[in-house]
């Protein structure tokens, strides 16, 4: 008989989620299909799927994880490359990072649309390479991780040209949140502290920038985006469609072109005069309806010219595509510690909940949801943070030790008058 255990202690710890965990054995037990219908785009520019041999391999651009755990939650996951025609078993594809697609790929998506299939987009705009802390010099406050960012315009403009066929763009910019970073552990390993970082936006629904009523995130309050740019919509280009922004930026988000991203490179942005936006940016999109083909007749690929091609969906058929921009929501770079993982379950869940809206099971939405919050937590201003380190490194030892000479000495002054 099939059977399941379901643990109620994990790394050393009670499980907070039991409700969910036992909702979701159930399903997987009266589910017999090994399939999940979701596939992962695998080309020039995508994130990867390298299986880790040590914690190195658990990088920013590296999803392994996120895909193991999608195998072990919905079923087998596939990958495609798109050069042939998607499955017609495959109802999800996610795209990440920066694809470089040639046409005959661009037609296969399109066309996997049109079959009525559904898209999720995790996308950047820009690239940057991070390098961890020398220990001795951290120890110092002297920085030496990496992480400058700029944003490649000839790819993103190549890429954009191709999402605009369906409404949607990513900016040309980078965001950072002076009011709404993300209390987290740094993963140069520049702070042994939880700091607050304003490359990742912390969006809720008590700041009323999680928006709208869709039903992935009915209970869901928190989502975190690292690292990310805002996204714009194009809904005249598809009239059938509607588009709705799920995510937005707070009204005081500022944009560069180009940044340094290490922690300290980014402390003191709360009280920086820097120009802000001043409007809410849309960072999350969901789009559903009818699509139309970004490809007429005359501009099929000359390789496939006769294939069957749909312009457009037929009879009841409706298609989604979310709109996410940034790659890193589930990168393996979250799962280097506890602190970290909070923020990937918060995020996989979101990301979990729209995979099950498009397939049309969302049993587990509201049980998923119901997952552990991390508070936000205001950034230390410069004299504050002065105060508080030299406090630490001089007061605090002073008065200790003026605290253990005056026991020593009233120790010494009894065993005196004891003599």
């Amino acid at each position: 008989d099939d059977k399941a255990v379901i643990d109620l202690v994990e790394d050393g710890r009670i499980i907070e989620d039991l409700e969910y965990r036992m909702l979701k054995e159930l399903k997987r037990l009266m589910h017999k299909s090994k399939k999940s219908g979701i596939a992962f785009l695998q080309t020039e520019g995508t994130l990867e799927m390298r299986p880790w041999r040590s914690l190195n391999d658990q990088t920013k651009d590296n999803m392994y994880g996120f895909r193991m755990l999608l195998d072990k939650d919905m079923g087998t996951v596939e990958g495609t490359s798109a050069q042939e025609p998607i499955a017609d078993d495959i109802i999800v594809l996610i795209v990440t990072g920066m694809p470089e697609l040639n046409d005959i790929q661009k037609f296969h998506i399109d066309q996997f649309l049109m079959r009525g299939g559904n898209i999720i987009f995790m996308l950047k705009a820009f690239d940057f390479q991070l390098a961890g802390a020398d220990p001795g010099l951290a120890r110092m406050g002297i920085a030496t991780g990496g992480g400058f960012a700029r944003i490649d315009k000839e790819k993103l403009e190549k890429l954009n040209r191709w999402l605009m066929y369906y409404g949607m763009s990513l900016n040309p910019e980078i965001l950072l949140e002076p009011e709404l970073g993300t209390p987290a552990l740094d993963v140069e390993r520049q702070y042994a502290v939880r700091v607050t970082n304003h490359a990742w936006g912390f969006y809720a629904r008590d700041t009323d920038t999680i928006t709208g009523r869709n039903p992935a995130l009915k209970s869901l309050q928190q989502i975190i985006i690292p690292w990310y740019s805002g996204v714009d919509i194009r809904d005249a280009v598809q009239p059938e469609v509607k588009f709705e922004t799920i995510v937005r930026s707070s009204e005081a988000v500022i944009s560069r072109q180009s940044t340094g991203l290490t922690l300290k490179e980014l402390r003191g942005l709360a009280s920086s005069k820097e120009e802000r936006a001043g409007r809410s940016i849309p960072l999350i999109v969901y789009g559903h309806g009818k699509f139309r083909s970004g490809f007429t007749q005359e501009t099929i690929p000359e390789k496939i010219k006769n294939v069957k091609f749909l312009q457009g969906q037929a009879g009841n058929s409706q298609s989604s595509i979310l709109l996410i921009g940034s790659p890193y929501l589930t990168s393996d770079i979250l799962l280097q510690n506890d602190v970290n993982v909070t923020i990937y379950r918060i995020n996989l869940a979101f990301l979990q909940n729209m995979i099950e809206l498009f397939t049309g099971d969302t049993d587990l939405i509201e049980a998923r949801s119901r997952i552990r919050r991390i508070d936000h937590m205001l950034e230390v201003g410069p004299v504050l943070e002065f105060i508080f380190k030299w406090f630490h490194i001089l007061i605090f030892p002073f008065f200790l030790g003026l605290y253990g000479v005056r026991r020593l000495m009233k120790r010494n002054r009894k065993q005196g008058a004891a003599a």
